[in-house]
């Protein structure tokens, strides 16, 4: 039952990511933008007063858009790494590490077939070090438990 409900959380968490990347970009930067408006109002809520939201938008969305990028694949490489473990077999960072790679890279592959959507080299780049980082951070935490 276990392994039942890792693996529908993987396959759930992999759907996400690829509904995501099927939005047309005005869709996803919209996405983006209501994001990035909350984050300006609880900037205001901290007594923050030194950009407008114009010119908070214009500086912090393109890193909010990056770091969603390396979040969501983090969440996939523990994900990842925590089906991988179930089967008990050898050189799990390996197998995970590899399967998350392949996801990442086609992942902004399929972006090529989304209306006005690219495939960009650095996307690629963060998708892989966040599902690297969350394998070898759910290698760490196995690590220390034993």
């Amino acid at each position: 039952m276990k392994k039942a409900i890792k693996a529908g959380l993987l396959l759930l968490w992999m759907g996400l990511i690829f509904y995501l990347s099927a939005q047309p970009a005005a869709e996803s930067s919209a996405t983006s933008g209501s994001t990035a408006l909350l984050l300006y109002r609880i900037y205001r809520l901290l007594g923050l007063h030194g950009a407008s939201e114009a010119d908070f938008m214009d500086t912090y969305m393109r890193l909010i858009r990056k770091s969603a990028h390396l979040i969501e694949f983090m969440i996939l490489g523990i994900l990842v790494s925590i089906n991988i473990r179930e089967y008990k077999t050898k050189h799990v960072v390996l197998w995970s590490l590899l399967l998350s790679g392949i996801y990442a890279i086609s992942d902004e592959l399929h972006q090529l077939f989304v209306t006005n959507r690219s495939c960009e080299i650095t996307d690629m780049l963060i998708d892989c070090a966040g599902a690297f980082l969350g394998v070898f951070l759910c290698h760490m935490i196995h690590e220390w438990k034993k």
